[in-house]
């Protein structure tokens, strides 16, 4: 079991041996975050990289034009097409989506994208919500009483 991003695919495709994206189709699914309770929305984290050219950097001009190549559409289609994440901008998710099975499953999660929240519990959470899926899939645990057991300690974790 992994849990992670799209980003994850490329090692995945390495180490399974699964040769296109639909046999990953039928190894390998996409949840959303476990929610508290059903009233609030459903969440996924949106995750992201920034750059930023200082104003004191001495090349900045070269840094600048570093960046505008490094961020044209034909490197960034090359990009997320070679790497399979999702990009920020709907339009090149949908023109990947026709041609990548697995963007096209995961792809229209991103309207319920959100900041990963800062949480100082993060640790805790993240380590909690790996061991429920690990019960749930390999220790035969009830998925109800697993479901019911973590939104009570998230529940509790998110208050403090």
């Amino acid at each position: 079991m992994t849990l992670g991003g799209t980003y994850e695919l490329p090692v995945l495709r390495e180490e399974s041996g699964w040769e296109s994206e639909e046999e990953f189709l039928q190894h390998l699914g996409f949840v959303l975050i476990p929610r508290p309770t059903l009233e609030m929305p459903s969440v996924t984290s949106l995750g992201g990289t920034s750059w930023v050219i200082l104003k004191q950097s001495p090349l900045k001009e070269l840094s600048l034009e570093l960046m505008k190549l490094a961020f044209s559409s034909e490197l960034r289609r090359s990009f997320f097409g070679k790497t399979l994440q999702i990009s920020p901008l709907k339009s090149f998710n949908q023109q990947l989506a026709g041609t990548h099975p697995w963007l096209r499953e995961v792809s229209p999660f991103l309207s319920v994208a959100r900041p990963r929240p800062m949480l100082r519990q993060y640790v805790r959470v993240s380590r909690f919500l790996q061991q429920m899926f690990e019960m749930v899939l390999w220790e035969g645990a009830s998925i109800e009483e697993t479901v019911h057991h973590t939104i009570n300690y998230l529940t509790l974790l998110l208050q403090d």
